[in-house]
This record gives structure tokens, sequence and C-alpha cells, in this order.
């Protein structure tokens, strides 16, 4: 087959095609080298005449964002030309000679821990240059990097936001959706599935690749944990890595909250050989509390000889230590940009909430019955809480709520989205646009003080946490006490947030 489009670039051969339109191989016959070239044929999913302009406008942003992100870094092809023709839409890009990973791997087989390591690492320092724009690739996988022959320098192809485009719909009320998830079924998180992607989801998706370079297999043919709903992989992986095989095992967690954060947080990881080593940009603070069994403190749980005197001495060094630690990690929360976004805050009536600009609305939501506080408990029941609270692998839920404001300190809004429940995202009343009145709003605060973080009462199933903090709204001061309610969640073994009230 051939033929010309726009009078200048001669088709040679369909190489791909799909439901966002075909892929061919072309040469610019404008150019002395008739250099060859990919040229994308992108079909609009919806043949409706009133949305051709919004879609040629949203086209045009797109070329100009691909473009950007070409020059930006020589692992992506670069944009030679973008138009229109016969009310198509066309993408004219760099041609890169070599193999996907998948043609790879079927041509030599499973790759060496080494190797796959090493187009790990190429490929998380495109992603942070990619996600430092604050674009998501949205569909990473072995068909989409192609080892340049050149080189072997992997190649990034075929990122998502232009098939969006594609895919663009008005609904009833005139908002601008998509009805298609872009994405790779088995390389995509539950978050990007649910139309709610984050720069973990490429991160997830690369380490899927990078599984598949190790053991030859997708993971749709991969098991899953039935307890903890994680994929079981490394039993399928020729050779073993104790380094490489837990930062991959990170990289796929279920939630994005247990997963790295960034590339480069990732890249890091790997640097140092090991994932507990990672050079965070901010850190989520565990604030040390005193453990309380009984009416007797740990230290004087242990089988000691010690006169009075010096076990009061031995338990004032410890409450000292940990008043003294937890000191430091509030001067150092004191230090970062944080910001409230469940509830507006406002020094008002307590129970009154706020729309996303700050008028006043209906009440903030409210908590389902609480569990009882330390005080109302038996001896017996304070004892078994807390070694229930104690058991290993089980994070303090204060944790959860440090991490929610870490998030959205990072400016990561849709990450902190996600961890809200699903009554508190689809309450008009708390958020009337979704997503984009949560980012707005969470922009309009100052930096965030913390003035207490603290785990109020925890059980096997529910954990209370209260958090006060002050910041300013407007230019105008702020003091607001929130108390949030996690329940266990047994099958991600993790807190996750149920509501959250004004105190």
């Amino acid at each position: 087959m051939t033929f010309l489009l726009n009078n200048r670039y001669q088709v040679e051969k369909r190489i791909g095609s799909g439901g966002f339109g075909e892929t061919f191989l072309a040469r610019d016959i404008n150019l002395p080298s008739q250099r060859y070239c990919i040229i994308k044929q992108l079909k609009p999913v919806v043949a409706d005449l009133q949305l051709y302009q919004l879609i040629q406008e949203r086209f045009n942003r797109e070329a100009v964002t691909l473009e950007k992100i070409g020059n930006s870094n020589s692992n992506i092809p670069s944009l030679y030309a973008y138009f229109e023709e016969n009310g198509q839409f066309y993408l004219v890009q760099e041609w890169v000679d070599g193999l996907t990973l998948t043609e790879k791997v079927q041509k030599e087989g499973v790759l060496k821990n080494e190797v796959a390591q090493g187009i790990l690492i190429q490929c998380l320092s495109v992603l942070d240059v990619v996600h430092a724009q604050g674009i998501i690739h949205r569909d990473i996988k072995p068909d989409n990097i192609i080892l340049r022959e050149s080189d072997g320098q992997p190649v990034l192809i075929d990122f998502g936001a232009v098939k969006e485009t594609m895919n663009t719909t008005i609904s009833p009320d005139n908002y601008q959706a998509s009805s298609i998830v872009i994405g790779t079924q088995g390389f995509m998180p539950s978050e990007q599935f649910a139309g709610r992607p984050v720069f973990s989801s490429d991160l997830y998706a690369l380490a899927l690749t990078v599984i598949y370079l190790l053991t030859g297999k997708l993971p749709k043919d991969l098991g899953t944990d039935q307890v903890h709903g994680s994929i079981s992989w490394q039993q399928y992986a020729p050779e073993s890595n104790l380094q490489l095989f837990p930062i991959l095992d990170k990289a796929i967690q279920p939630h994005s909250r247990d997963r790295f954060l960034s590339a480069k947080e990732m890249i890091n990881a790997l640097k140092n050989n090991n994932p507990m080593k990672t050079e965070m940009a901010t850190q989520v603070i565990q604030y040390p509390v005193a453990t309380v069994v009984g009416e007797k403190s740990v230290a004087e749980k242990s089988p000691s000889k010690l006169d009075n005197w010096q076990k009061y001495l031995v338990l004032g060094t410890i409450i000292g230590s940990f008043t003294l630690v937890g000191l430091v990690a509030v001067a150092f929360i004191l230090r970062q940009p944080m910001a409230n976004v469940i509830e507006s805050p406002s020094p008002r009536e307590k129970g009154e909430g706020l729309s996303s600009d700050g008028d006043q609305s209906s009440p903030a939501p409210s908590l389902e019955t609480l569990p009882r506080t330390n005080s109302e408990l038996t001896q017996p029941e304070r004892t078994a809480q807390a070694e229930i609270a104690a058991k290993p692998g089980r994070p303090p839920a204060q944790k959860v709520i440090s991490e929610y404001y870490e998030l959205i300190n990072r400016g990561d809004f849709q990450s902190a989205w996600t961890m809200l429940p699903l009554e508190l995202r689809g309450n008009r009343q708390v958020h009337p646009n979704g997503y984009n009145s949560f980012a707005e709003w969470v922009q309009k605060i100052s930096p965030v003080n913390v003035n207490n973080l603290q785990t109020i009462q925890e059980s096997p199933q529910y954990s209370v946490v209260d958090i006060s903090y002050s910041c300013y709204l407007n230019n105008k001061p702020l003091f607001m006490k929130l108390r949030y309610q996690l329940k266990w969640d047994s099958s991600q073994s993790q807190w996750m947030i149920q509501s959250v009230k004004k105190i």
C-alpha cells in the first residue's frame, strides 16, 4: 500500500491499528534524506460535528505537549508535525529503529536481572522528566518501550493524552468527559481503571513491564495473593534478587499510597540497593507515643529488680526521650507547607461546612458511632487493645493521616483524593465539582502548621485520630481540629479513612 498524506508523507506500510486509529511507516519526500517517520492517524470515538471544534482545540494543545516532552528527552520520540486532513487528525513522529520489549523477550527469552534493572532505571529517568511536567503516560507496557538499535537505550512511545482527546464526549450538563479508560488491562492499577491515574500509576505499569522481562509472563498470567490482593510473581523468575525484587513488589502494591511516590524515589532505592534507603522529598513522620498497658508503663513490664527511685528515673527518661523525639518531628512538620482539604477550614460554629470557594454550605459529614475511648475501657480491654496495636506489620493509623497531608504538601492531589472514602468524594456538598474543586480548594490555603496529631483510640477494627492545626485562608488566621475515623482493611493490610468531622 502506498499513498500520500498532506502532499508530503509517502506511506509505505501499515504497522498497527486499534480503536483510536492506525499507525503507518512513511517517508518525508520533502526532505533530501527522505527520512522515515511514524504517522499516527487518530479518529474521534464519537462522530459528532458539534464536538469537532472541541476535539480540534484539544488535539492542538496535546500536540504542543508532545513536542515539548519530545524535545526534553532523547528517550521520547520527537514530534515532527501534526495536521488535519479529511476530518482526520495526524501526528508525524520520529521513527525509532529497534525492538519493543515484547519482541526482545520473544526473540531472546527472559532477561538477566542486571539487564532488566538497567532498563528500569533508564525508563524511570525518562518518567522523572515527564512527571516533572505534570504528565502521566498512562499506557506503559512492553509494546510501548522500544530498545533503540543505535545505542540500546529504551524509548518510551504512545502517550495516552492524545487518545483521551480522541475520546472526548459531552455529558448532558455540558461537562467534558471521557467514556473509555486510557490504558491496557493488566498493566493498569485500580485508581487508573477508575479514571483517576496518578504518577505512581506509571511506576506500577513499569514495574509489571520489568516483571515481564524477568519472567516472560504478562500480568494476566501471574497469581494473586488472596489475603493481601498483591501480585505473586517471584516464583516465575529464574533468578532471585534480594535487592531488586522487593523494590518491584513495592511498586505494584494495590493501593497507590503503599508504592513509591515518585520516579526519583524509586531510582534512589535502586541505586542504594535497599528499598528502605530512599531519599524522599518529604518524609512521612511516625509520631512516637509511649505505650501504656493497664496501669503500668512499658518500662515497668520488664523483669527488673530496680528500686522505686530507679524505676521512676527510667520511666522519666523514657517519657522525656519520647517527648524530645515528638518535638523534633513536629518541628519538621512545621517547616513543610501542608493543607487541609476534607472540610472547609472555618472558625465558625462546629458542624458548618464550606464550599470550595469558602461560602457557607451544608453541615460537615458526621462520624459513625465511634468506639469507646480509652477512659471508658476496662483494664483487660486496654491491655488487649495495646497488644493488638503493637502487632508486627500493622502501622499506626495516624501514619495514614500524616501521609494524606504529605501528599497534598507535594502537590499530589490525585493520590490524596483517592485516599478519601467514596462517600466524601461523591458528596457534592463537600466537593461540588469533584476532583477539580478538591484540587482548587487545597491550593487556596496557606501552609498549615500542625500543632498536634494523636491517635486517641485504636481497636482491632477502628482507629480514631485527632489533628489540630493553624493556617491562613484569604489572609485570615484559621484554627482547626479534625477527628478522623479509620477502619482496618484486612484484605489490603492497611488503615482506610472512613469519615471525618470537626471537633
